[in-house]
């Protein structure tokens, strides 16, 4: 049993130190798994943080009593000019959740299948190493559901910047707008200027299909400064294709 003393110590580091800290709503307690990302809050509301996992660098966010978002994503775009205040942009390879920081609930996301769109991208970083993709040279993949088109299974829009790969998360064209529809197994060239530079442009259509069934439908488009072979593209679009059909 605690002596006299042991209590006046308990009751020392209660009301000195702990009751003060929870009483003013930030509770240094939870989350000691994670780190604070800086020292600075988010706004509109103030006492949300980031957090990082400091295993992984994921960052997520959480309030005064504990986690609001796991530490699971690579950015998190807060008071963005195409976004209301306190709707946050949760990224991660190459897509997107909203988040409503008020409601404290996950709203949509640009994409239906996480776990598709990071697939592809490990596949595409293999890709671009295999085939010598150089500075600034671009990836676009949008794979739909033919019977749900609506919203894409997986959207990558990546830029190659020496064995990095960086993700456009913008809703505005990537690399060029085709003024014809391909139709499966057809190819279509074009070219745009970057940064002063010509990017010769390949647009690639496939549909996977089951019998006679089409499935889904794989589009690809790259923009390189060395001139994309057909073989690439189809070599890209059977990979995608298998995961598809796993």
């Amino acid at each position: 049993m605690l002596g006299l003393a042991g209590i006046s110590i308990l009751a020392t580091v209660y009301l000195g130190i702990l009751l003060p800290t929870l009483a003013i709503g930030y509770n240094q307690y939870a989350c000691i798994e994670y780190g604070r990302r800086g020292l600075y809050t988010l706004e509109p509301l103030r006492g949300i943080f980031y957090i990082k996992d400091t295993n992984t660098d994921k960052v997520g966010l959480r309030d005064r009593y504990g986690i609001l978002v796991e530490p699971i994503y690579d950015n998190i775009v807060h008071n963005s000019r195409n976004r209301p205040l306190g709707i946050y942009e949760l990224r991660n390879n190459g897509c997107y959740t909203l988040y409503n920081v008020y409601q404290n609930k996950m709203m949509t996301s640009n994409i239906s299948d996480p776990n598709l769109q990071d697939s592809i991208c490990q596949i595409l970083d293999k890709y671009c190493d295999r085939n010598a993709y150089g500075h600034r040279d671009r990836l676009e993949i949008r794979v739909t559901n033919k019977f749900k088109a609506e919203i894409p299974l997986s959207h990558v829009k990546m830029t190659r910047n020496g064995i990095n790969s960086y993700y456009d998360y913008s809703d505005q064209p990537y690399i060029s707008e085709d003024s014809v529809t391909l139709r499966s197994g057809e190819f279509a060239t074009d070219s745009v200027v970057r940064y002063g530079d010509t990017f010769h442009v390949l647009h690639y259509s496939y549909d996977v299909k089951r019998d006679s069934t089409v499935l889904y439908n794989i589009d690809l488009k790259t923009a390189r400064q060395s001139t994309p072979q057909h073989e690439e593209l189809n070599e890209l679009a059977k990979s995608i294709e298998t995961l598809l059909k796993q």
